[in-house]
């Protein structure tokens, strides 16, 4: 199923080249859709990549996934879907592809449960709330500043309780925004968690190439970083595993 287009805008760039950028990264994500609905899906796939080198989008990298999905490149539409996953991690389509396409991979993870509230924060503190919590932290606080101010100048008992009570609700508000945005904002910056493109990889017990085999890792399996060691990563499984293997057989979500 192809989303509609929403691209997530670079704050850096000069409004001039921002314009620009967008123009081209909106006309290559539509390119793509047309060629996708033909069937052309390598195609579709170069277009939805140039798109990418300048924006970062849910719609692009789903879109992107489904071409790999298409075009039996495992390992690549999962990476696609899970960059997806990080700004729209509800999405039904998303998961239901997530699923087909770990259907096909040789590494079967059996995840450890997990509390159902972990699912409920992940979607709270996805990389698009972002831009949500930093907007609900701006406005509340406003909010909060301008019910004090009015607490100050007015003279009505009952209108400076109101308006008291308000704002310091407010200022919670702009409180528990804040600490979701910063949270969410230290997991997009923390790039914990990797897809392994390497056909097969023995992961070690230690970081050297002669260290012990722990056991055996194929392409498209999901990992989660926990440390790194000149040229060596040390990973954890969904199941609980742990074990140490080269930096270069996997690409960070």
């Amino acid at each position: 199923m192809i989303k509609n287009l929403l691209l997530f805008v670079g704050l850096a760039l000069p409004a001039t080249l921002l314009a620009s950028a967008r123009e081209t990264a909106v006309e290559a994500y539509r390119q793509g859709n047309a060629l996708y609905e033909k069937g052309n899906y390598a195609e579709a796939l170069t277009e939805y990549e140039k798109a990418l080198a300048s924006f970062r989008s849910f719609e692009l990298y789903f879109n992107a996934g489904n071409c790999h999905m298409k075009l039996s490149n495992i390992p690549q539409a999962i990476l696609h879907y899970e960059r997806a996953r990080k700004i729209k991690p509800t999405d039904e389509d998303l998961i239901s592809n997530c699923e087909l396409a770990n259907l096909k991979l040789t590494d079967k993870i059996e995840a450890l449960p997990t509390l159902g509230v972990t699912y409920w924060w992940n979607s709270l503190t996805a990389e698009g709330m972002l831009m949500r919590w930093t907007w609900l932290t701006l406005v509340s606080g406003l909010l909060g500043f301008l019910l004090l101010s009015l607490f100050v100048i007015t003279r009505q008992n009952g209108m400076r309780r109101l308006f008291v009570g308000l704002g310091i609700v407010m200022l919670l508000v702009t409180a528990a925004a804040w600490t979701l945005a910063s949270y969410t904002e230290g997991r997009i910056r923390a790039n914990t968690e990797a897809i392994i493109m390497a056909d097969r990889v023995d992961v070690k017990t230690s970081p050297a190439p002669d260290a012990t085999s722990a056991f055996v890792l194929h392409a498209g399996t999901k990992v989660v970083i926990r440390n790194r060691n000149d040229g060596w990563i040390e990973i954890r499984l969904a199941n609980g595993n742990v074990g140490w293997m080269p930096a270069d057989a996997l690409e960070i979500i």
